[in-house]
């Protein structure tokens, strides 16, 4: 049965203790400093490279709708929006779930360290008229994923996810009554994987955990092949909240 990731990562917010014991002892300054508006204090904001024509050049697999961009930051840029996600981490803003930590950023706490992302989907019009208000990051450690979901009506049917640091493998099945094929998209680090529409209303999608070989329904990498994971893989996921 498909999971609502929105309803579930919401329930775990709620439950969060923002009191937690332990705590550095913080200045005052620090206490009313709202954590969702710190960022890391050096460098600019990362910007995102979309190729020209990407909406026909860069679609993959055998239904419409979804779209994978190699190489969409430098790896200078990957490296600057690890230490971004890292920085944002030590503010307390980590939730712990089954096999990852994910934070929530929306709309009245976006970090500006977003905005040379978020500039480049609004370009593209990932969401139409809409633009990106609801970021959500994970960190998965080695073994970790995700099981299969839909990422729900709350959303505007379009997701845009940027994978850093590692590799990890992205699967997509059609939800129980719909029609569609099921496959696997190896991304690669600083890959961006656009998808929206029938992908996304009639399709689960899932990060399966680690593995030492290329699946045998990837689309995009020789099965078989190994592929390691050696560290945490950390993603950003865009989305318009309705």
């Amino acid at each position: 049965m498909a999971i609502d990731m929105a309803v579930l990562l919401r329930e775990a917010l709620d439950n969060m203790d923002n009191n937690t014991e332990g705590e550095h002892e913080r200045t005052e300054e620090k206490k009313n400093e709202n954590p969702a508006r710190v960022t890391h204090r050096q460098g600019l904001p990362v910007g995102v490279t979309l190729p020209k024509g990407w909406q026909e050049r860069c679609k993959i697999g055998p239904e419409n709708n979804l779209w994978v961009i190699e190489n969409a930051v430098s790896a200078a840029g990957e490296e600057e929006l690890a230490k971004y996600v890292d920085h944002c981490g030590t503010q307390g803003k980590w939730v712990e779930l089954k096999g990852r930590m994910v934070m929530e950023f929306t709309s009245d706490g976006l970090p500006s360290w977003l905005d040379g992302l978020m500039a480049a989907f609004k370009g593209a019009e990932a969401w139409g008229a809409a633009s990106c208000n609801h970021v959500l990051i994970n960190k998965y450690p080695p073994g970790g994923g995700i099981l299969p979901h839909t990422d729900g009506p709350a959303y505007v049917p379009c997701t845009v996810t940027l994978s850093l640091l590692q590799p990890a493998f992205f699967r997509l099945a059609p939800r129980m009554g719909c029609q569609g094929s099921s496959f696997s998209v190896l991304l690669q680090p600083r890959t961006l994987v656009v998808f929206s529409d029938d992908i996304y209303s009639q399709h689960t999608h899932e990060i399966l955990p680690d593995t030492d070989t290329i699946p045998s329904d990837c689309i995009n990498a020789p099965p078989g092949t190994p592929c390691l994971r050696t560290g945490d893989r950390v993603s950003l996921t865009f989305r318009h909240m309705l």
